[in-house]
C-alpha cells in the first residue's frame, strides 16, 4: 500500500477493495514475470471486459498498482467524481496489436503506441482512465470539461499517479508516492 496510509495491506501486497483478489502471474515486457490481479468491474470503463483473458483484454493490474488505484478512485469517488480504467496492464500480443494499428492506422483510430517491449503498459504501471479529453496537440491539455482530469490534475501525484505522454491526457502512470507532475499536466 502507500506509504503513510491507514488502510491495511495483505500479505500480497493488496489494499483496500483488492485484499482477498487472485493474485496470478504474466509475462509482460522482456518477459519479466508480473504479480496481477484482475481489475474490479466497478473500475472498468466497460465492466464486461472483467471476463476476458489478460490475452483478450487489458484488464489487470499490478498489484502495486491496484493498491494505490483504488485509495485514488476511493478518493475521487467521496469528491463526486468516478475514475474508471479504459485499459491496464498489457502483454506483449497485446501491445503488437495496438503497434500494428498505430502502423496501418486501420485500428484503434490508429493512436498512438509504443512498440512492443517498450510500453510502461507492459511492466504494469501505466493505466489509460476516463478523462474524456481526447488527443491534445498543445503543450497542456483542454480538458476543462472533464471533472475527471481536472481531479486527477490535482490529486493523482498524492497517490503516486502522473502523466507521461503529452498527447495523451488519459494516460497516468504509478510512479509511487512522490512522484511530481509533469510539466505538461
Amino acid at each position: 500500500c502507500l506509504t503513510g496510509s491507514s488502510s491495511t495491506g495483505s500479505s500480497s501486497g493488496l489494499c483496500g477493495s483488492y485484499v482477498g483478489a487472485t493474485v496470478s502471474s504474466i509475462a509482460g515486457n522482456g518477459n519479466v514475470v508480473y504479480s496481477v490481479v484482475k481489475i474490479k468491474p466497478e473500475h472498468l470503463s466497460n465492466p464486461s471486459s472483467y471476463t476476458l483473458a489478460p490475452t483478450d483484454s487489458d484488464n489487470t493490474m499490478t498489484t502495486s498498482t491496484a493498491c494505490a488505484f483504488d485509495q485514488m478512485a476511493s478518493a475521487a469517488k467521496a469528491a463526486g467524481v468516478s475514475i474508471k480504467i479504459n485499459s491496464g496492464f498489457r502483454t506483449i500480443a497485446r501491445q503488437e496489436y495496438f503497434w500494428n494499428c498505430y502502423q496501418t492506422k486501420k485500428c484503434n483510430n490508429g493512436n498512438l503506441a509504443a512498440k512492443p517491449g517498450s510500453s510502461n503498459h507492459g511492466k504494469g504501471i501505466a493505466l489509460d482512465l476516463n478523462t474524456d479529453c481526447g488527443k491534445q496537440a498543445g503543450a497542456k491539455p483542454s480538458c476543462g470539461g472533464s471533472t475527471v482530469y481536472q481531479w486527477l490534475y490535482n490529486n493523482a501525484h498524492k497517490y503516486g499517479f502522473i502523466r507521461t505522454v503529452q498527447t495523451e491526457p488519459w494516460h497516468w502512470e504509478f510512479r509511487g508516492v512522490g512522484a511530481e507532475r509533469s510539466s505538461f499536466s
